[in-house]
């Protein structure tokens, strides 16, 4: 449409700043009313909006500031359902299975993004954008049908707790507080934190690593997709079945093999190697990832979970933008190598110092609310 990259830039990162404060509001709402009616909500406002996208585009009507405040708004709607989305794994499988789920719904989300970019292209080479806008709607309200379609009694859908008398900061407040005193928790989220600003960030400059380290072009990004996708699944798959008892070990394990990864991908040369290399990062990740949100899940009290949740989808959403600005800084001054290999290095800094914790985490960590 503007054939321009500057505003394919803007129109990536503007979602980000009403994504976060959304995202609070969500952890709010998904501790205060029912949480599926929360979810099919936001999926139908969702589905409106890319509908309203679809019919804007058939009529030729499209233009790059409509565009940015349909982003604007769909990002807001997603974060304010992913609280709630999440909070509800413990009420819909149990306590003991939240592991399993977890794993589970990182084998789905991997396999989404593998496979979802590669389905749009077929259909947007095949019949264009506007088919594919069409379709991207659809599935906001396939999944609406799916939890509205889920028969479940009301102790299930609503929070533990009652409604408090508060304010929305109070309530926003009384997360931070919760986490303040909850300690593993705390000490789990600045670990996530460094792992997500300082190594997450590597997909991001994909790009350019392929074209100055591997000397290649878009099948080289796309075969090194492929390779941290499958890894992802093959971790997801691996962590499956494990219980909540030793997922700290695995946590604070996974978090200094994916940096290990990254610096042993950033300086090898020989692609294929490159190639593996980034499929156990992506392996890595996905233990890490995995773990920590299982441990999170089972470990917070249910009448917080929500706005705890939010900060862990504000975290993982807002990190590696946040990464990718140092990133980039970095690459400027030294080269994307040297600022890797510094922010990996950072990064296992901070995972052998939890590492010196573990045994006090997981006495905190490693349990299993009703």
């Amino acid at each position: 449409m503007t054939r321009s990259a500057f505003w394919l830039g803007v129109l990536g990162t503007v979602g980000l700043a009403p994504t976060l404060f959304a995202g609070l509001i969500g952890g709010v709402l998904a501790d205060r009313i029912d949480r599926l009616r929360l979810t099919i909500m936001t999926q139908i406002m969702c589905f409106l909006l890319s509908m309203t996208l679809f019919v804007l585009f058939s009529f030729n009507l499209l233009n790059i500031w409509l565009l940015i405040i349909f982003k604007v708004l769909v990002a807001i709607f997603v974060a304010l359902s992913q609280p709630a989305r999440m909070a509800l794994i413990p009420n819909l499988v149990g306590p003991k299975m939240i592991g399993p789920a977890v794993s589970f719904g990182s084998m789905v989300f991997n396999s989404a993004r593998f496979i979802g970019p590669a389905v749009a292209g077929i259909v947007i080479s095949i019949g264009g954008v506007g088919p594919a806008f069409l379709i991207n709607a659809f599935s906001y309200l396939a999944f609406a049908a799916a939890i509205i379609a889920l028969k479940l009694p009301p102790e299930v859908m609503r929070p533990a707790a009652p409604a408090e008398k508060a304010s929305f900061l109070q309530h926003v407040g009384g997360s931070f507080s919760y986490l303040k005193q909850h300690q593993g928790a705390l000490t789990l989220f600045v670990l996530m934190i460094f792992v997500v600003v300082f190594a997450r960030p590597i997909s991001d400059f994909l790009p350019a690593i392929v074209a100055k380290v591997f000397n290649r072009g878009v099948e080289g990004v796309a075969f090194l997709t492929s390779s941290i996708a499958a890894g992802s699944l093959l971790g997801g798959l691996w962590m499956a079945g494990r219980d909540v008892k030793g997922l700290t070990n695995f946590m604070i394990g996974g978090a200094i093999a994916y940096a290990v990864c990254i610096i042993a991908f950033v300086t090898v040369t020989h692609f294929w190697a490159g190639c593996a290399l980034f499929a156990t990062a992506g392996f890595c990740t996905s233990v890490f990832a995995t773990s920590a949100q299982t441990l999170v899940q089972t470990s917070v009290d249910d009448s917080v979970r929500g706005r705890i949740m939010s900060l862990w989808f504000i975290i993982s959403r807002g990190g590696p933008d946040l990464g990718a600005f140092f990133m980039g800084v970095g690459g400027e001054l030294i080269g994307l190598q040297g600022a890797f290999i510094i922010g990996c290095l950072i990064c296992m800094g901070m995972s052998l110092w939890t590492f010196t914790r573990r045994k006090p985490l997981a006495a905190q960590l490693e349990v299993t609310r009703p």
